[in-house]
């Protein structure tokens, strides 16, 4: 017996135990946690997020279009060689002298063209000195950014006075050569009419939008005749011209899909297509203009009538141009985040504060047990339209012929009609939020958006680049 209970007590002695270890526990804790989040992020479809950003979008078409204005060509009035005393795209008034005929060529040095001494320069008056002294203050003075052409009219004025100084010494000159024998048969000619001298002509002088043809737009056979000193004139050919009128044109041949659209625009009065912007691709200048279109057997006559800038291009004919048909800044998100989503609508009135808070709702009227009960139901707003006095509601909490009641009445509006808004997703708190969105512009890729509304986005949001993965209230993995 004794036997067999030390063998009992050996067995005993030799057991092995196998205590708890914590760390193999939380170690196969974490393995199964980072293999289950493994497998959901292989699994989980993940929505790829877009920063909005201010923006624009700026849309144009580039043009090569005819410039049309009221030039008055003047004939000569002598026969000889011809000298001109005012420069092109200068202003000149009527009796101001512009030219003279002689029966002989005038050398530049009897004109005193040559001469470079400090003592021989043509200087100003103190008159013609303190008219610029003015036009330099008053130009300061009322300069604003956003009227960039002010520094070219003052640059015009400037010129003006310059050139006005070196005419009035030119033509002195040349009197007192003929008064001194120097020059004979010399005859001085003044200007008919105010207005900006030209030296060219080229058939076009006395055309109107009217009168222009598709052909005309192929510049390959364009010619003009150009006038210059010491050349043979004769008597009632043409001189010179002056432009008598600071209205002028530029008639483009239009797309016919870009006019289509501008019509039609103008139809729907999405907006005023008739005062556009135009950047000439000469400078890079933007000056607004008149759009005016005409259909003309298979083409599309767009006549642009500016009122100011004449000086800057009245020495061409063909202007190339670029129509600034869209510029619009906003906030920016890509075409792939924009959905759709339906919402009832119901009067601005029925919405109220209430519960434990004071966020917005509305009061509900149901039946329960027999009985008729009003309470309050929180209410998310997704749009407030303020000029027909409506709100938007989500569908997904109400429910359709749910009945309101406005506050402090009896009367009732009953849920029934649905309209859908355009929007995207915010997924700033990690699940999607739909934000309505009022588009201004529009390119191949994006949307400019209008920002200000408390109902949309904000510059630096976060929504799904691909609006059409997500619905309401998802739960959002990047």
């Amino acid at each position: 017996m004794l036997e067999n209970k030390q063998d009992i007590g050996n067995i005993r002695l030799f057991r092995k135990k196998y205590p708890i270890n914590i760390g193999v526990i939380l170690f196969g804790a974490i393995f199964i946690y980072l293999l289950v989040a493994i497998l959901m992020y292989l699994t989980t479809s993940r929505v790829t997020s877009y920063e909005v950003r201010e923006g624009s979008i700026f849309k144009d078409n580039a043009y090569t279009g005819i410039a049309l204005r009221k030039e008055l060509i003047v004939n000569s009035e002598g026969s000889g060689y011809i000298n001109y005393y005012t420069t092109a795209r200068s202003k000149v008034g009527i009796g101001n002298n512009v030219y003279s005929v002689s029966p002989e060529k005038i050398e530049p040095i009897e004109l005193g063209e040559t001469n470079t001494s400090e003592e021989q320069k043509n200087s100003l008056s103190n008159d013609e000195y303190n008219t610029i002294l003015v036009n330099i203050q008053n130009f300061s003075e009322n300069f604003k950014e956003e009227d960039f052409d002010s520094v070219y009219q003052m640059n015009e004025q400037i010129a003006s006075v310059i050139q006005n100084a070196a005419n009035e010494d030119k033509t002195a000159l040349v009197t007192q050569l003929v008064n001194e024998g120097k020059i004979t048969g010399l005859s001085l000619y003044q200007a008919p009419d105010d207005g900006i001298i030209e030296y060219y002509i080229d058939g076009y002088e006395s055309r109107t939008a009217d009168t222009i043809t598709e052909q005309d737009f192929d510049k390959t056979n364009y010619k003009k005749q150009e006038f210059g000193n010491n050349k043979e004139a004769v008597v009632g050919e043409p001189a010179y011209k002056i432009i008598t009128d600071e209205t002028w044109h530029v008639v483009i041949n239009l797309n016919p899909g870009t006019a289509e659209s501008i019509l039609a625009k103008q139809a729907e009065k999405e907006r005023d297509f008739t005062n556009i912007q135009v950047r000439f691709l000469k400078d890079g200048e933007t000056v607004w203009g008149s759009l005016t279109i005409e259909k003309k057997n298979d083409f599309y006559i767009g006549t642009i009538e500016f009122s100011n800038s004449l000086v800057r291009y009245a020495s061409e004919r063909y202007l190339d141009i670029e129509l600034i048909l869209e510029n619009k800044t906003g906030l920016k998100i890509p075409k792939s985040s924009k959905v759709k989503k339906d919402f009832f609508i119901a009067p601005k009135e029925y919405v109220t504060a209430g519960g434990n808070s004071s966020s917005n709702g509305v009061l509900v009227r149901s039946e329960r047990d027999g009985e008729t009960i009003t309470e309050f139901k929180h209410a998310e707003i997704y749009y407030e339209d303020i000029e027909n006095g409506i709100v938007y509601l989500d569908p997904n909490v109400f429910e359709e012929n749910m009945v309101l009641v406005k506050p402090e009445s009896n009367e009732t509006f009953r849920l029934s009609t649905m309209r859908s808004l355009e929007g995207v997703y915010n997924i700033n708190k990690g699940y999607a939020i739909f934000k309505q969105i009022e588009i201004l512009s529009e390119s191949d890729e994006y949307y400019i958006v209008k920002t200000g509304n408390s109902y949309s986005l904000s510059n630096y949001d976060h929504i799904a680049l691909e609006g059409s993965k997500l619905k309401e209230n998802d739960v959002v993995v990047q």
